[in-house]
C-alpha cells in the first residue's frame, strides 16, 4: 500500500480518510484527521487549521492538497487554546492592601486627586470591596494618583 492509499483504497478528494495509515512512513501508528475534522475538534475554522498546519504548528502532511493531521497534535492545540482563553478572561490581580494603605497615608481618595464618580474612584471602590486590583488598574492608580510606579507599591509581586 503506498502513502497515498488507505485501507479503503486510493486517497482522493472525495474519499473519507480513515484515521490511520498503514504504510511505512509518517502516518504509521498515528491517528489522523482531516482539516475539517480537526476544526471541529479544536473549535476553530478549517482555514485556521490549514494555517496552523502550513506554519508547522500542527503535525501533519499534505496529501493531494488535503491536510492529514495527527489527532494528538490537534487535541494538544485545543487544550492550549482553551487555557489561553481562560487566562485571557481572568485578568491577573494584585492584593489591594498596599495601594489602599498608601492612599490613606496620602490623605484619602480626594486628597490624591480622584474626582467623584471618576474611573479612578470606582476602581478604588472595587479594590476595597474585592480586596484585589487588576494589573491595569494598579498601573493607572499608582502612576496617576500617587505618582509612583507599581513596583514601588507591590515590589516583586507586580512581576509575578
Amino acid at each position: 500500500m503506498s502513502a497515498l492509499e488507505t485501507e479503503r483504497g486510493p486517497l482522493d478528494d472525495d474519499t473519507p480518510v480513515p484515521y490511520t495509515l498503514s504504510d511505512a512512513g509518517w502516518g504509521v501508528g498515528r491517528r489522523l484527521v482531516t482539516s475539517a475534522e480537526a476544526a471541529v475538534l479544536a473549535g476553530v475554522t478549517r482555514g485556521r487549521i490549514n494555517m496552523l498546519a502550513d506554519g508547522g504548528h500542527l503535525e501533519g502532511m499534505l496529501v493531494n492538497r488535503r491536510w492529514l493531521l495527527d489527532r494528538s497534535s490537534v487535541e494538544a492545540y485545543a487544550v492550549w487554546r482553551v487555557q489561553q482563553r481562560l487566562r485571557a478572561r481572568r485578568p491577573r490581580r494584585l492584593p489591594a492592601e498596599p495601594l489602599l494603605s498608601l492612599l490613606t497615608a496620602a490623605g484619602g481618595v480626594r486628597a490624591v486627586g480622584a474626582a467623584r464618580g471618576s474611573a479612578a474612584e470606582k476602581a478604588i471602590q472595587r479594590a476595597r470591596r474585592d480586596g484585589t486590583v487588576t494589573y491595569r488598574a494598579a498601573d493607572q492608580l499608582t502612576v496617576e494618583l500617587l505618582g509612583l510606579t507599581p513596583w514601588e507599591v507591590w515590589g516583586s509581586a507586580y512581576d509575578a
